[in-house]
C-alpha cells in the first residue's frame, strides 16, 4: 500500500513513525490483534531530545513499523540485514505485547541506543525474562 502523505516530512525527506503507527492503528479490523508495517522508506521519531531521529523500527499500543532502509548499503551481506529484519520485527511485536526493553545485551529486547551494532549482537529469540514475559502469546502461537 501507498504510504500516507501526511505522515511524510519533507525537510528530512522521511516518514514519521508515529504517524505511520497511527495510519496503522485506524485500519486494525475487529478480527485482528496486531498490525505491523514494514517499508523501504526511512522513517524517523521524535528521541533523546530530538524531533526527528531516523530509526529502523518503533511501536505504540497494537501498531508497528519497521524500515529496511537503515538495515545496511550494498556492502553489508544480504544474511546480516536479513537477521536485522528479523530481530527488530520481533522486537517492535515484543513492545506491541507490553515488553519494556531488557537490560540483558543478547535479548533483542534491548535498547538499540542509536546504532546497528546492539542489534547485531543480540540473539534472535527472547531472553529466558522476556519470554516468561510472553508466555501467554507464545503458547497460543505454539498451540
Amino acid at each position: 500500500m501507498t504510504l500516507p502523505d501526511s505522515a511524510y516530512y519533507a525537510p528530512r525527506k522521511r516518514y514519521k513513525a508515529e504517524k505511520l503507527i497511527s495510519f496503522l492503528d485506524d485500519g486494525l479490523s475487529i478480527h485482528s490483534d496486531r498490525i505491523m508495517g514494514l517499508t523501504t522508506s526511512d522513517i524517523s521519531t521524535a528521541y533523546r531530545g530530538r524531533s526527528d531521529w531516523g530509526v529502523i523500527g518503533s511501536s505504540e499500543g497494537r501498531a508497528a513499523v519497521v524500515s529496511t532502509y537503515r538495515l545496511g548499503g550494498k556492502d553489508v551481506p544480504q544474511n546480516l540485514k536479513d537477521s536485522r529484519l528479523r530481530k527488530n520485527v520481533l522486537h517492535e511485536l515484543g513492545h506491541t505485547f507490553g515488553l519494556d526493553h531488557c537490560p540483558n545485551t543478547k535479548c533483542l529486547m534491548q535498547d538499540g541506543q542509536g546504532g546497528i551494532l546492539t542489534t547485531d549482537r543480540a540473539d534472535e529469540a527472547f531472553c529466558v525474562e522476556c519470554a516468561k514475559k510472553l508466555g501467554h502469546v507464545l503458547k497460543v502461537a505454539h498451540g
